[in-house]
């Protein structure tokens, strides 16, 4: 049986839904612009259930083929519900099974968010305090599953759609890695802890992609001391914070998966609050504009697999909050 697909008017025309049939035939924001399109001819894909809640995500592993995308809506007015609305009733109009529905708080916040696969800056970009996000399962046709998540910058509206498919259809020929399609020649792939392809600073990066990788932080082994050294990163989020008194961030721990989570969490945490306390103490910013969280080794950036991967892992990272 075909797979139904469906198209979403947002921007302009956010009430209407209309059938459509194209390449791929993913769910998408009619009128948007897109932004990263990966695909995994095969494998599996932890769809959240349920919201954040006593310490963990509750997830539903789904294996098929999986496309990830990120939509771009140039919308100062845009709010994540009207974004969400039509897509929301292209999978209710699918007769595909919602499971999560929730809306910032209500999926778990801040845990939530680092909790579920998002795909990295400059792509994605996620408001803790203005995101939703909708999962939902299908069969008969429909996708196996698919989550989407919204959020947004002052000036446009993003949305992230992850869909898993059952194999037994003959794969796309997309390539299965990051790829941008704005129309540039030869796009630089950017994951979150690397350079950009433009060498921007610190204070840059966070503002222009909502997060930013704290990566000459170091931290003495076993410790969560800082080592005596100079810490540009540390500095020019300084000098950002001290000009711009009303913005806040949070200084979010990672660790590596060795070790039990509940100690990785303790520790990632306790490296973010040195780094905060470096900021505070040093540089006298305001102890309301920085917060300390730590996810353990919930948000990888690496498998995991290699003394490198895991190096990459264990990082600080600055989220900007207003």
């Amino acid at each position: 049986m075909p797979m139904k697909y469906f198209a979403v008017i947002s921007a302009c025309l956010l009430c209407a839904t209309q059938a459509l049939s194209q390449a791929h035939g993913w769910l998408q924001p009619v009128g948007a612009e897109l932004v990263t399109e990966n695909l995994t001819d095969t494998g599996q894909y932890m769809l959240p259930n349920a919201p954040f809640a006593d310490g963990a995500m509750v997830t539903q592993e789904i294996s098929g083929s999986i496309m990830r995308q990120i939509w771009r809506i140039d919308s100062t007015t845009a709010t994540t519900e009207q974004i969400m609305a039509p897509l929301r009733n292209a999978i209710e109009e699918a007769d595909m099974s919602i499971r999560l529905d929730c809306l910032s708080a209500a999926c778990g916040g801040f845990d939530f968010r680092f909790g579920t696969e998002v795909l990295p800056a400059p792509h994605m970009y996620v408001d803790l305090a203005d995101f939703r996000f909708l999962s939902a399962t299908g069969e008969g046709g429909t996708p196996a599953g698919i989550s989407i998540l919204v959020s947004r910058t002052e000036t446009v509206g993003l949305v992230q759609i992850i869909q898993v498919n059952e194999t037994s259809e003959e794969p796309s020929s997309v390539e299965g890695s990051l790829v941008s399609l704005v129309g540039e020649e030869d796009p630089e792939i950017v994951l979150a802890g690397e350079p950009t392809p433009v060498e921007l600073g610190y204070a840059e990066l966070l503002v222009a992609a909502g997060h930013v990788v704290l990566g000459d932080l170091k931290f003495a082994t076993g410790t969560t001391n800082l080592e005596d050294s100079d810490y540009p990163s540390l500095e020019e989020l300084a000098t950002w914070l001290l000009a711009n008194p009303d913005q806040r961030i949070t200084l979010v721990g990672h660790t590596d998966n060795v070790g039990a989570l509940k100690d990785n969490i303790a520790l990632s945490r306790a490296r973010a609050t040195t780094a905060m306390d470096y900021l505070v103490g040093k540089y006298g910013i305001k102890p309301d504009q920085v917060l300390a969280e730590g996810v353990g080794y919930l948000s990888p950036i690496a498998p995991n697999a290699t003394a490198e991967d895991r190096a990459r892992n264990r990082r600080v990272e600055a989220v900007l909050m207003q």
